[in-house]
């Protein structure tokens, strides 16, 4: 796991790769690499080690020295890579799990990355050839900054995040899940196995097979991604919310590790404490809890805001537990939060911090877990099937976003052993009728209902058939948002004042701007790539930009940046962090 980054036709291009390294050097805590392929490319990684701590240094070079490659993420397949690829010659360095990538490479080119099983985002550079390439599921994150040519004129930039592509004058997107960047080819989008390769009509095909006999299935696949998703050289933990997801997921690695740490956070009184409590009981945790208080959550909205990149009020929400609980885990409390209220943290640091945590993401998108999905799929099951297929797709804009942001902020990798591609597969080969069923407790429809049936017997009653509830909502966090908007009220006007042309949705949305307003101004390698989660689920995808300028797409960006000569921006630093007094 790290950050990665490099630029492919550009002047300095050592120099300008470590700048963007300086930028995401919080993903990367234990090391730095920078591959120079000749003098106008390079590509480099800040590493957070976790497999092969001496050795699994990036970027990683063939034996010839003619390929190297830098990744962030993990392959969960690595052992049946590394027999079939030391069959075929290839002699490892290292036990890192990214050198099997680079040898695949080397033996299929870029349909090599239909076989790898797990999370990544990657780039392969030649002396005249960059290639990039993202996950299926846009787990890990890739964004691009290029101007629209191939070959000799392709001018390229890459990163982790988008702040390090700040002052570009190319036009910066997302590497979009399971794509592919060929500075020869452009963009391609090869087959990939697994994932969303199941079509919705074979969702019929399961519907005669006994629900006893799907839960079991089911039970079986999850139980085999999680074991998989253990795999590390440091400790491994769980993000725990007291919630179904989180809860299936603990329960499946407690099996497994002993003992199993989990981690919690939440306001003063938030019914999370007590489900997570309840859970670390049952299954014998160790458990680790931070109660937050308002002025702490405050402190660290600009911090939470710059890293998350979005200003969107969900995301921002949402993100807040996740940002808390990463911190305890990594015991990072104080850090890079804002010093004020490191004194308010009376906890206990009784343990090493943990760099590898796994958390409950994907299922809700998988199993249909919104109550607005339960409703549409008892009016019209068609429709409910697209919202599932639509809302996974867009997972990459919204929690896959904020936990990748979110955990990286502090140094720590977090892990979905829902998104793993056979869990995926599967999940999308169920019928409707598998996912919404009769709550034994009261009576009521429930949904998630197989997956309830296949942990019902691992978990406590209470927690199989408990009601859902948002992450934010869990752990409290509504309820101090009147609070904090009533005492940023004269700094929110001003604001709106400023951006009258803005049409902000609320003063939440208006107040997480004027954060990334203050760090990045009004540049477009941000604004292009900020969604609003409501409008995802109408098919919008709008971005932010609508609110300095009339929308350009992407290619007449670039054909704009190609007509007026590549020049790059002087200014590629970052302002330091927003401190309020």
């Amino acid at each position: 796991m790290c950050g990665i980054a490099g630029c492919w036709g550009e002047a300095k291009a050592s120099e300008l790769a470590n700048s963007m390294l300086d930028i995401l050097a919080h993903r990367g805590p234990n090391g730095r690499g920078v591959w120079p392929c000749g003098e106008t490319a390079a590509i480099g990684s800040v590493r957070l080690a976790i497999r092969d701590l001496s050795r699994g240094s990036q970027p990683i070079v063939n034996e010839t020295g003619t390929h190297a490659l830098v990744a962030n993420g993990e392959i969960y397949n690595l052992e049946a890579l590394r027999a079939e690829l030391g069959s075929r010659g290839h002699r490892f360095w290292s036990h890192a799990d990214s050198e099997a990538i680079l040898h695949l490479f080397e033996e299929e080119d870029v349909s090599g990355f239909a076989q790898l099983d797990g999370m990544y985002a990657c780039a392969v550079a030649t002396r005249d050839r960059l290639v990039l390439a993202r996950d299926p599921m846009g787990i890990k994150p890739l964004y691009l900054a290029w101007n629209g040519q191939r070959g000799t004129a392709c001018c390229a930039r890459f990163a982790s995040e988008l702040k390090a592509l700040v002052g570009s004058r190319m036009p910066v997107r997302p590497l979009m899940p399971g794509e592919v960047f060929d500075s020869e080819a452009g963009i391609l989008q090869p087959p990939l196995a697994g994932y969303a390769g199941v079509a919705v009509e074979s969702a019929q095909q399961e519907a005669s097979i006994e629900l006893p006999r799907l839960a079991a299935k089911l039970q079986s696949l999850i139980e085999k991604a999680v074991c998989s998703h253990l795999a590390s050289d440091v400790p491994v933990g769980v993000l725990l919310s007291g919630g179904l997801d989180s809860s299936v997921v603990a329960a499946v690695a407690a099996q497994h590790i002993r003992p199993l740490h989990t981690f919690t956070v939440a306001c003063p009184g938030a019914p999370d404490f007590e489900a997570a409590r309840c859970v670390a009981d049952y299954l014998g945790t160790i458990h680790h809890e931070w109660i937050l208080e308002p002025v702490t959550i405050q402190q660290a909205l600009p911090h939470i805001a710059y890293h998350l990149e979005s200003c969107d009020r969900f995301l921002v929400r949402h993100a807040i537990p996740t940002w808390f609980a990463c911190a305890l885990a990594a015991q990072r409390i104080g850090t890079e939060m804002g010093a004020k209220f490191c004194a308010l943290s009376k906890l206990s640091m009784d343990f090493a911090p943990f760099r590898v945590l796994l958390v409950g993401e994907g299922a809700d998108e998988l199993f249909g877990g919104y109550d607005y999905w339960q409703k549409l799929a008892l009016a019209d099951p068609v429709a409910a099937r697209n919202e599932l297929d639509r809302s996974l797709r867009d997972l990459h804009w919204t929690n896959l976003q904020r936990v990748d942001r979110m955990s990286m902020g502090h140094g720590v990798e977090c892990r979905v052993p829902f998104l793993q591609r056979d869990v995926v597969a599967f999940a999308r080969s169920l019928p409707i009728e598998a996912l919404i069923g009769q709550n034994p407790v009261d009576g009521t429809q429930i949904s998630k209902y197989l997956l309830r049936l296949a942990f019902e017997s691992a978990l406590p009653p209470e927690i199989i058939w408990g009601k859902k509830r948002q992450f934010a909502e869990g752990a409290g966090f509504p309820d101090l948002w009147d609070q904090l908007l009533r005492e940023e009220k004269p700094l929110i006007r001003a604001h709106r004042r400023r951006h009258r042309h803005i049409e902000f949705r609320t003063d939440e949305e208006a107040l997480f701007h004027f954060y990334l307003y203050e760090r990045f101004g009004a540049d477009r390698a941000l604004w292009d790539n900020i969604v609003r989660w409501h409008e995802l689920m109408e098919g919008k995808k709008s971005p932010f930009t609508s609110s300095f300028a009339p929308r350009r797409t992407f290619w007449e960006a670039a054909r704009q940046f190609f007509s007026r000569g590549n020049g790059l921006s002087q200014n590629e630093s970052i302002p330091p962090p927003l401190e309020k007094n």
